[in-house]
């Protein structure tokens, strides 16, 4: 038997190790090819703080604390394969399964402000002037698009304020200006049938983009060209009337009607965003759902306008493909929660305040659909493990936070160096499937 020279063990030991590493590597590699990764991210921030023993997280009564507002009655409450929802969620019954709901996340604040900024970066500490989630996934993600992102905009405090969202290829749009009829896409998509581009078009379109609410001073000219070439040159499909105005109360009906308008014309356009893959990031902020006072009607009323409009959106990601043939349904990740939660007890105006507290919603290829999160008698997020979603008394395990829920996105993605990008949580591998 003959033995190694120093020389010899050393170079033996270096081959070896780069043969581990590069296997390993290779195995990285196989792994991330099986493992489904959506190609696009669609982030819906429902502004102002839905309900989660309405919506998420039901409860009766004999689960939670004396003053802890539970406004229906046990048969209320639908389970859907191993998922509770409240009443609220029924509309969306087909899809809960596919979901991964994640209740009692951990923000950082009860001001509206605060936590819209916090929500579009999904960690706690970040930059005022940061791109978000949508736009660092957007930048990263190297998908043949024009542009990073497109974010839909609400308007007031319940929306993310717009001088924060400063990115080189990204579209925003002030989604309370949306005409329905004739939205900012079908102009564009007009624009790029135009035997004229340059550059009269490009001209046109920044009167277009300002015309329409949109703030287009971060587009560089590259870009626009490069949205003009892309936009498909077919009209955009008659939008759809997808609520009935008939659920809603009379005393209300115009205004979350006009809401409604709004809200189907934003989904038309991102369907569009979608299926012809201009952006690989789209961010779509929604409000309204601050309800200080009669919080049971209020929750109920904007529900009835968003849930209906939602599962459309789902329907139709389950029937549309992209040019290569793929579902949308298998190539997009859906984030949805608010900015905060409502508090559990009723205040004296039968309204509930804030809480910053709130149920994260994921959906799409690579996430494991379940019930996770816990929360005690007085609906207050109490520590879970990271491998499970569930409850959990070990030193290491802690509430899941924001910045979890950020760099669990970050990874579902195939962005692995999230630390870097200022994204510092842990990441739930339960929610990754």
């Amino acid at each position: 038997m003959s033995r190694w020279s120093r020389r010899e063990f050393l170079r033996n030991a270096a081959v070896l190790g780069a043969s581990t590493a590069l296997l390993s590597r290779l195995e990285r590699s196989a792994n991330a090819v099986t493992s489904p990764r959506p190609r696009m991210l669609v982030q819906f921030h429902l502004g102002g703080g839905i309900d989660a023993i309405l919506t998420t997280n039901p409860k009766i009564k004999s689960e939670v604390g004396p003053t802890i507002d539970v406004p229906y009655a046990e048969g209320a409450i639908k389970t859907y394969g191993s998922t509770r929802v409240g009443p609220l969620f029924d509309v969306l019954g087909p899809y809960v399964p596919k979901m991964a709901i994640v209740n009692g996340v951990i923000g950082a604040t009860v001001a509206h402000k605060t936590g819209n900024i916090q929500t579009l970066h999904m960690r706690r500490v970040c930059p005022s002037n940061g791109v978000g989630l949508v736009g660092t996934i957007g930048a990263l993600r190297g998908l043949d698009a024009p542009l990073d992102d497109i974010r839909f905009i609400g308007g007031g405090v319940m929306s993310p304020p717009t001088e924060i969202l400063s990115t080189g290829r990204s579209l925003r749009v002030q989604s309370t200006q949306v005409d329905p009829a004739h939205g900012l896409l079908d102009r564009l998509a007009d624009l790029a049938k135009s035997d004229e581009r340059r550059p009269i078009v490009l001209r046109a379109l920044a009167d277009e983009l300002r015309h329409c609410g949109a703030d287009n001073s971060c587009m560089p000219m590259e870009a626009a060209h490069a949205l003009l070439e892309k936009m498909p040159h077919e009209a955009l499909p008659p939008l759809t009337k997808i609520l009935d105005d008939s659920t809603l109360e009379p005393l209300n009906r115009s205004f979350y009607a006009r809401i409604a308008r709004q809200l189907e014309g934003v989904v038309r356009d991102l369907l569009h965003v979608l299926t012809h893959r201009l952006a690989p990031a789209t961010f779509v902020s929604i409000g309204h759902f601050d309800t200080h006072s009669a919080n049971l009607v209020g929750q109920t009323e904007r529900m009835k306008v968003f849930a209906p409009i939602f599962r459309y959106f789902l329907d139709e990601l389950h029937r549309r493909r992209t040019a290569d043939g793929v579902l949308l349904a298998d190539q997009v990740g859906i984030i949805m929660c608010s900015e905060l939660e409502r508090f559990p007890v009723l205040n004296q105006f039968d309204g509930k305040d804030h809480l910053p507290e709130f149920p994260v919603i994921l959906m799409g290829p690579g996430i494991r659909p379940g019930q996770y999160g816990e929360t005690d008698h007085n609906m207050v997020g109490t520590p879970i493990s990271l491998s499970s979603g569930h409850a959990s008394s070990r030193p290491s395990d802690s509430v899941p936070t924001l910045d979890d829920i950020g760099t669990t996105a970050l990874h579902w993605f195939g962005i692995e160096d999230a630390r870097s990008l200022g994204y510092l949580g842990r990441r739930l591998d339960f929610l990754l499937g």
